[in-house]
């Protein structure tokens, strides 16, 4: 509103002099224009006090857009300051070479040794991530220092064996949402931390003969990941995360595209002495 105002009072001054010339007698300074700033985008402004008439104090808001489309109001009695609309905000996967503060889907196949469970003729862990991540944009001067994404992932994994005379099945599924939490240390570190709800389902089967057991048990637990994120280059970036319940993941984030990217590295959970490897890809929107 205020812009379109800015532009019909300038057309009507330009088209009919007399109306310049009447504002100026009723004590109002005329436009005035103000030279660039780097770090405001700026089209005209209008500033001046009222110099007949009954006293009064005019409202006014002072709207600053820094370059990343963020911006601070302020009031200031008796003026009044009018700015252009904000430039589109900078993707930042434009700046960044790994997934922090993208909005991004994904899936990754996972498979691991696992020694506490080599029974029979199995020895292995098998299963897949589904994530998705958006990212929050702060409109504060904090952005500058702290950014946020949100994210919910699904995870399954499932182990089957057979022992002389006893089928067993064990399946995991997890769930979890959260938020992250990234510092901008450099243009190619950034520590985060992960904090959330996660809920954990375990299930057993076991079949021998005409006999069956089933076995189900659940948890809800406080998710909490440390780790970081490096650019190796334009289009790779390596990830490291450790969860609290001991697991380890170290990931190559490589990128096809703008949009497309693949994850792949090692997995690793020191309680139960169980490495693996991940793989998979997503898409940013």
């Amino acid at each position: 509103m205020g812009l379109q105002r800015i532009r019909f009072l300038l057309l009507c001054a330009t088209l009919v002099p007399a109306t310049a010339s009447f504002a100026m007698a009723q004590g109002y300074a005329p436009f005035q224009s103000h030279p660039y700033q780097p770090s405001m985008y700026q089209s005209s402004v209008y500033q001046g006090e009222p110099q007949q008439g009954p006293s009064f104090q005019r409202p006014s808001q002072v709207v600053d857009y820094s370059n990343d489309g963020s911006f601070v109001q302020s009031s200031e009695s008796g003026h009044a300051r009018y700015f252009s609309e904000p430039p589109e905000n900078v993707s930042l996967r434009e700046q960044r070479a790994g997934l922090l503060g993208s909005n991004y889907v994904d899936e990754q196949y996972i498979i691991m040794s696992a020694p506490n469970f080599d029974v029979g003729n199995t020895d292995r862990v098998q299963g897949f991530r589904t994530s998705l991540n958006l990212s929050v944009p702060w409109i504060s001067e904090q952005q500058d220092i702290v950014h946020q994404d949100v994210f919910i992932s699904a995870r399954h994994l499932g182990l089957g064996a057979q022992m002389p005379g006893v089928d067993v099945d064990i399946e995991v599924d997890h769930w979890a949402i959260g938020t992250t939490l990234f510092l901008e240390v450099n243009s190619f570190l950034r520590p985060f931390v992960q904090i959330g709800y996660e809920r954990e389902q375990s299930q057993i089967d076991m079949q021998s003969g005409f006999a069956s057991l089933q076995l189900k048990e659940s948890d809800d637990l406080l998710l909490l990941i440390i780790g970081g994120e490096i650019d190796l280059s334009d289009n790779v970036a390596l990830r490291l995360s450790f969860e609290r319940d001991s697991l380890f993941m170290g990931e190559l984030i490589a990128w096809l595209n703008p949009n497309f990217f693949l994850r792949l590295g090692l997995v690793g959970d020191f309680d139960s002495d169980s490495y693996g490897s991940i793989l998979g890809g997503g898409v940013t929107f």
